[in-house]
């Protein structure tokens, strides 16, 4: 690293070498003197350098406008060098962010500050739990989810930009304001994951409320489609058990289960009146007992039928042997009415490949995250796939901050895995300070003798 910060060094604009003979090396008093007093200009998003380059410029000019004929103060090599790669690291760490982001001017702000402290504890560059690191990648993590979004908190956005402007305005060269600034915007953050936490719970529990329902709607209609079929029905009883003998059907596996006695009783029910509606069936279930009366009102009332309402639909469905026009009295019910087309779930025609991606959809964990990309532009969108249902194949994925951003079925996701719309990241535990540090470094390689030539 040392080699790498020494080629650094020479390619990057200096204002002042110690080519004189006389030359000081500026102490780090002197130096922290003058990036406090630079520290004033950087204290709001709205209100920053041009970058690290321009503050070291800026000190060299303080430190040859504090010189005098014969001693030329100057910078160590070794601050420099600190200096330089201080530039490189925030340059590394904003080159993935949008431009003109919250986060890179929150970052931008901390520039006099990381400078400082950079000058007196060479340690930052490799010590990944320094107070400055750890500030550093709280701000980068609550800025990237939470502030560099349309939608974004404006009272989380002052709170943070009051911690980063105090921090860098009492910055002190004990870190103590850092330390403080990571500590409240810690908090700040942690607030926020718990939140998240608790909305991505709220959409989960959605989501498996729709699935149950979703189930139990499926077998209702099926049940009574399978009652119905080929029977010969007056329209006001075909209509009855398609609607509101459907919904409670549907009610009462919600409330006590598809193999409850309540559940086995609603469909007993259902087949003594078709029964006894149908012409063909007349002789089976011609009882009519209160027993099934007050059934059938009680059933209709719990899916939102007046008392008056139910005790006339009751009567009618069991009672009335009114002679109508034979096409209006008997309908024959096809083994699928038309008006349950719409329960059939779509058929996917996977190939072998899609398959292989289907298995491997079931294996993950909730929780991974993907990367879709989008057609138009290119560019990536991290979703965490929440919850998935192994009985309807329906998933969820949410966003950093725990809300759903899209549902859909496990077989389009394996279709657009397979066509490089969406991928399953290898996912970096690193730190993105860390990141950003390894990113500088890798790219000073290139500018080490030899190692183009190595690299082929």
């Amino acid at each position: 690293k040392r080699q790498q910060l020494n080629t650094l060094s020479g390619k990057l604009e200096p204002a002042l070498e110690p080519g004189i003979e006389n030359a000081q090396t500026a102490s780090t008093e002197v130096l922290n003197e003058i990036l406090g007093k630079l520290q004033f200009t950087q204290h709001s998003p709205q209100n920053f350098t041009d970058g690290v380059q321009s503050i070291k410029n800026q000190i060299q000019t303080q430190l040859s406008s504090q010189s005098t004929i014969g001693n030329e103060l100057t910078l160590t090599s070794e601050d420099s060098d600190a200096i330089d790669m201080i530039g490189l690291l925030l340059d590394s760490a904003v080159k993935n962010l949008k431009s003109e982001s919250t986060t890179s001017k929150l970052l931008t702000m901390l520039q006099a500050p990381l400078i400082s402290v950079a000058l007196k504890d060479k340690t930052f560059f490799d010590n990944s739990v320094h107070p400055a690191r750890k500030m550093l990648d709280t701000l980068a993590e609550t800025g990237m989810n939470w502030l560099d979004v349309n939608d974004r908190d404006e009272k989380l956005y002052e709170n943070v930009v009051e911690i980063v402007s105090n921090m860098s305005k009492n910055f002190n060269t004990d870190t103590s304001s850092i330390q403080t600034g990571y500590e409240k915007t810690d908090r700040l953050l942690q607030t926020l994951i718990k939140k998240a936490e608790a909305i991505e719970r709220r959409q989960i529990e959605i989501a498996k409320g729709k699935e149950r329902l979703g189930i139990a709607r499926m077998r209702a209609e099926e049940t009574i489609d399978g009652l119905i079929a080929n029977r010969k029905l007056s329209s006001f009883t075909k209509s009855t058990m398609l609607n509101a003998w459907t919904d409670a059907l549907v009610l009462t596996e919600l409330r006590h289960g598809h193999e409850s006695a309540n559940w086995l009783a609603m469909k007993d029910a259902a087949l003594k009146i078709i029964c006894k509606d149908d012409s063909a069936d007349s002789t089976q279930h011609a009882q009519n007992d209160q027993e099934l009366t007050t059934h059938i009102q009680e059933s209709l009332q719990l899916v939102g039928y007046h008392v008056d309402e139910s005790v006339a639909a009751a009567d009618r469905l069991l009672h009335d042997d009114t002679i109508e026009e034979q096409e209006e009295l008997e309908v024959t019910v096809q083994a699928i009415p038309a008006e349950r087309l719409k329960r059939n779930k779509p058929e996917f025609n996977l190939d072998q490949r899609q398959i292989e991606f289907m298995a491997q959809i079931k294996s993950l964990p909730f929780g991974t995250w993907f990367e879709f990309y989008s057609k138009e532009t290119g560019k990536a969108e991290r979703r965490k796939m929440a919850w998935a249902s192994h009985t309807t194949h329906h998933m969820l994925f949410v966003n950093t901050r725990g809300q759903k951003i899209a549902e859909m079925q496990m077989e389009d996701l394996a279709i657009n895995l397979s066509l490089g719309f969406v991928s399953i990241p290898t996912i970096d535990k690193r730190g993105f300070i860390e990141r950003a540090l390894d990113s500088a470094y890798n790219s000073l390689k290139d500018l080490l003798p030899g190692h183009a030539k190595d690299a082929k």
